[in-house]
């Protein structure tokens, strides 16, 4: 939300989700009702690469946006007191001691790669809204 009414001005609750949110939220919802134990998979992508890659993205897009230290606009990258590392460990730890059948680790890598699409779908929304070129 912070980052929301950061960069347009606006409180979120005032806009209309993006075609490629709407899309992700619908998946969302579907996998709730129907098969729950997919949204692991969306919880694994998501967080886990966030986690990898976010302090990084984060320190980048400070410098290339002009953006004080103070977080302000990259709020979506504070994982507060969070330690990137403890967490990833626990939650593989925790993804390995899940009792699943051959067939749902096959719809958990399945559901991952839509996930891992979804999320491209929402940045590169964004990218075009910004106009980056490419």
């Amino acid at each position: 939300r912070d980052d929301v009414d950061f960069w347009t001005g606006r409180d979120v609750d005032e806009l209309r989700p993006s075609l490629a949110t709407e899309d992700y939220v619908r998946r969302i919802g579907k996998l709730s009702a129907s098969d729950p134990l997919l949204l692991v998979a969306h919880a694994y992508t998501r967080y886990m690469g966030d986690l990898s890659g976010g302090t990084i993205l984060a320190r980048v897009a400070r410098r290339a946006l002009g953006l004080s230290k103070d977080g302000d606009g990259l709020r979506f990258y504070d994982f507060g007191k969070v330690s990137a590392k403890v967490f990833k460990d626990e939650y593989r730890v925790a993804l390995d001691e899940m009792d699943l059948d051959e067939g749902a680790v096959h719809r958990l890598v399945d559901e991952a790669n839509v996930a891992f699409v979804l999320n491209m779908r929402l940045f590169q929304e964004i990218d075009v809204a910004a106009g980056v070129e490419g």
